[in-house]
């Protein structure tokens, strides 16, 4: 696979999981405004156990399939490649349908064990559907990733998200009205149902389509030696299983708050109404903020793999440090100022979507772990191109631990309540990013320019939090909340932007990593304000 082949299959993919995420943002808007915070709450409650189910069923066996359609096609034996895609689809048909059987019948025992609002029932059977079309999605845009055809994936990713949207929507407007709060809370979490069956569906009759071009391959690759089906699934499982271990550890931190906040906070005294309020105020309305500069943290990651890969494997020591002190760089000219910006407008930005403002308070500390959380994921994605496997998951298992115990004895005090798990979070993640970072320091021997690295970027976000802190509260009376917050995010960025300039904060080749950078980098050079990077 060429170089521009994967930029440009990667681009496809962030491009879809962007536009994905973006829809999935919307969709909590109008959400609020139906079920209020109470209804946020029974449907954020069952998401983390179904991503723990998602993690140890799929998650993982898109990526096995990938590469062994991909390596079986570049020899050009369609044939095998086909036979892998038949065998895993079985295999994760197989593994949906029990994990949405498990799901669906174990719901009154989760309710009852993790302590959650009897009304959670309705959320937990709308989204006990969809891990068998998720399965059924995963064969699919495994076996089109693995012929390096991205299109698929990303358009399924939207077409999932509309359908989330347009079902979960409209069965909660239809429910809320026929019957209650709760019951539009299931209606919404069947729109996870419904997406993935909306996704199902395109990837199904996209196949059906490219059949006849899918089997004249077929019959053109050579009739070599025929993999045993035993041989197939073991590999499947042996590369899939590291990716659902990881992804499992990291479902833990979502798994953490839904089983200990609900009794913490009755500990603490608040009712189950109140408690469910809380938890959907955390997780819809601040997580949801906070999931977007994670978004390119994602993508920061998903190429840091392959580029520390390539200065390993060329054992080209100047340049591995130099990538390394690069994608921490990176990370932090984003997350310092989202950090930032989303809890100095922590209120303004949930009263501007929302149309209140309670969340803003929890949003206010939980904006900080978009820092560790950013750090974390670039160190491991590092260690991971060093084939440091395994590092990673402990440090995160760590964290969890951290987490526990910071929910346990923080979330029960009154005072403090729903705060105590972002606290929680901020402290988990910053325990795992200076673990992670260890290791890397340890293999790599890199030594991180604090002045370029964190002090510079920090100079930058302090003048652009005064300026934002003072054109929010002068303005506000007279243009309002809407007008206020957007100027004041519009000008943050601008101020931060031009302040790193001035002190010599960015290179050139962090410009690359934001959007439109590849165009505004000659006409900076030019004018003298971007730094060069030393050779």
């Amino acid at each position: 696979m060429s170089k521009n082949s994967y930029l440009k299959g990667a681009a496809i993919l962030s491009v879809g999981a962007i536009l994905a995420k973006f829809l999935g943002i919307f969709f909590k808007i109008p959400l609020a405004h139906i079920v209020g915070d109470v209804g946020l709450g029974l449907y954020a409650y069952p998401y983390p156990i179904y991503n723990f189910f998602l993690a140890i069923s799929v998650i993982g066996l898109p990526v096995a399939i990938s590469k062994m359609v991909s390596e079986r096609a570049a020899l050009g034996n369609y044939r095998e490649s086909h036979r892998v895609f038949k065998i895993a689809l079985v295999l994760l048909i197989i593994i949906g349908g029990v994990s949405s059987l498990l799901l669906y019948s174990l719901r009154n025992v989760i309710i009852s064990v993790l302590n959650w609002h009897p009304d959670t029932y309705y959320a937990l059977i709308g989204i006990s559907f969809a891990p068998f079309f998720v399965s059924l999605m995963s064969a699919f845009r495994g076996y089109f990733q693995g012929l390096q055809v991205m299109t698929p994936t990303a358009v399924s990713q939207i077409i999932e998200s509309i359908g989330r949207v347009i079902g979960g929507l409209g069965l909660s407007v239809l429910l809320v009205n026929l019957y209650g709060i709760p019951q539009a809370a299931g209606g919404a979490s069947f729109g996870a149902t419904a997406g993935a069956m909306a996704g199902s569906a395109f990837l199904v009759f996209l196949y059906i389509s490219k059949r006849k071009n899918i089997q004249r391959r077929i019959d053109r690759s050579p009739k070599g030696k025929t993999e045993s089906t035993q041989m197939i699934l073991k590999q499947l499982l042996a590369i899939s299983i590291p990716a659902c271990i990881s992804a499992t550890v990291t479902s833990l931190m979502g798994i953490i708050d839904t089983s200990m906040v609900p009794a913490r906070l009755a500990q603490a005294g608040f009712t189950m109404n109140e408690s469910a309020a809380l938890f959907g105020q955390m997780t819809q309305k601040a997580q949801t903020l906070v999931n977007v500069p994670l978004t390119l943290s994602t993508a920061l990651s998903a190429s840091l793999v392959p580029a520390i890969s390539e200065v390993v494997a060329l054992r080209d020591r100047k340049e591995l440090q130099s990538r390394v002190e690069l994608g921490i760089r990176s990370v932090l000219l984003i997350a310092l100022p989202a950090a930032v910006g989303l809890s100095l407008l922590s209120g303004p930005i949930i009263r501007l979507l929302f149309g209140d403002s309670d969340g803003g308070n929890i949003l206010a500390i939980l904006s900080y772990s978009v820092i560790f959380v950013m750090l974390t994921a670039t160190l491991q994605s590092i260690l991971q191109g060093l084939n440091q496997m395994i590092i990673p998951i402990k440090n995160l298992l760590i964290g969890a631990m951290v987490k526990v115990i910071a929910n346990y004895i923080l979330v029960a005090i009154p005072r403090i309540n729903i705060q105590g798990a972002a606290i929680g979070s901020i402290i988990a993640y910053a325990v795992a990013a200076f673990l992670n970072y260890r290791s890397v320091v340890k293999y790599t021997k890199t030594k991180t320019h604090i002045g370029q690295t964190v002090i510079k970027p920090v100079i930058a976000v302090c003048i652009m939090g005064v300026v934002v802190s003072i054109v929010y509260y002068s303005i506000y009376e007279l243009l309002g909340n809407s007008i206020a917050t957007l100027l004041s995010i519009g000008l943050g960025g601008i101020v931060y932007f031009f302040v790193l300039l001035l002190i010599g904060g960015i290179t050139s080749q962090e410009m690359e990593v934001i959007p439109g950078g590849n165009r505004l980098t000659p006409i900076l050079k030019k004018i003298g304000f971007l730094r060069r990077e030393k050779k």
